[in-house]
């Protein structure tokens, strides 16, 4: 990825930095549907 960013001139820490933060917006996302989940299944499992 390192060659592709210097033959397209593309400031490499900037794409990492890039990359980075879509990996923590992801992982927050699928953590925030985890624990959506969980809330519904304890909110299920109380009005039983």
């Amino acid at each position: 990825m390192q060659e592709k960013c210097i033959k397209n001139n593309i400031d490499f820490r900037s794409m990492e930095k890039l990359l980075d933060a879509e990996r923590v917006k992801k992982i927050t996302k699928r953590n925030n549907y985890l624990q959506q989940i969980i809330a519904d299944e304890i909110e299920k499992q109380i009005k039983q």
